[in-house]
């Protein structure tokens, strides 16, 4: 997690690096890394791209949603966030 905030600070082009504190979670190889080697056995399936460039195409499509709304007068603060309650009413529906 802390490679990808650094990746997301120097996809942004910011400055600086975030201070990092260790939160105690899943330890070894197994618990930090992905090994996609059935997904790959099993539907012949391998990621075209790198993480980083994912990343970057995907910060600025973010960036383009933001834009389009400044644009068309819509003001939104995405300096915080809120808890959205999921509901399964449109699921529902479909059956």
């Amino acid at each position: 997690m802390n490679d990808l905030a650094d990746l997301a600070i120097k996809l942004a082009g910011k400055d600086g690096k975030l201070a990092h504190k260790h939160v105690p979670g899943p330890e070894g190889v197994r618990g930090r890394n992905s090994d996609n080697t059935l997904i790959k056995q099993v539907l012949g399936w391998a990621p075209s791209i790198t993480l980083e460039d994912g990343f970057e195409r995907t910060m600025k499509w973010i960036q383009t949603q933001i834009d389009a709304k400044k644009e068309a007068g819509v003001e939104e603060d995405y300096s915080t966030s809120k808890v959205v309650v999921q509901t399964t009413e449109s699921l529902d529906a479909l059956s």
